[in-house]
């Protein structure tokens, strides 16, 4: 039950059990209150921006897990709030350079377009016919199944389809 002031390089794990506004010594805030009774106190707009952030509304993260988060930058002192387990949300916005390393002939020519040999591309247009037939078939049995009253699930239709794809290739059917 005490209010967390965290330093730089701190860090705190909150399940969020309310939001209260308060006035603060610098003006309006939120007060994050934990499920075991800790709080932490924030600037609204401070707040605001960090849960829009990490995807949270107000009402939206009451009940969800998030961290807190102190961090320096020269002078300044600021807090984030982040997702557990999120690879650095708050991380800098300056822009990250990246090398894909150097260019190899004939791999990274980029107008080069890599066509398929005419028999890959017949076989797979016959396993895909194939498909379509056992998918017609599977939508004809689960009419049945409605007409008795039995019933079906998209589930259901999907699993009949590809038992009789597995089935008709097995027996040598496609293409």
């Amino acid at each position: 039950m005490a209010i967390l002031k965290l330093e730089p390089g701190q860090k705190a794990l909150f399940t969020i059990a309310s939001i209260e506004d308060v006035e603060g010594n610098f003006g309006p805030q939120w007060k994050f209150t934990a499920t075991n009774g800790d709080a932490m106190f924030l600037n609204v707009d401070t707040a605001e921006r960090q849960l829009s952030r990490i995807g949270y509304s107000r009402a939206a993260v009451i009940g969800q897990t998030v961290e807190f988060e102190r961090i320096q930058k020269g002078a300044q002192k600021f807090t984030n709030i982040n997702k557990p387990g999120d690879a650095k949300l708050a991380a800098s916005t300056e822009k990250q350079s990246f090398s894909a390393g150097p260019l190899v002939p004939g791999m990274d020519d980029q107008d080069r377009v890599v066509v398929p040999p005419t028999a890959v591309v017949n076989r797979l247009e016959g396993l895909f016919n194939l498909y379509g037939v056992c998918l017609d078939q599977a939508i004809v049995q689960a009419k049945k199944l409605d007409k008795a009253e039995i019933g079906h699930s998209p589930e259901a239709v999907a699993s009949m389809c590809a038992t009789m794809f597995i089935a008709a290739k097995d027996k040598g059917l496609a293409a």
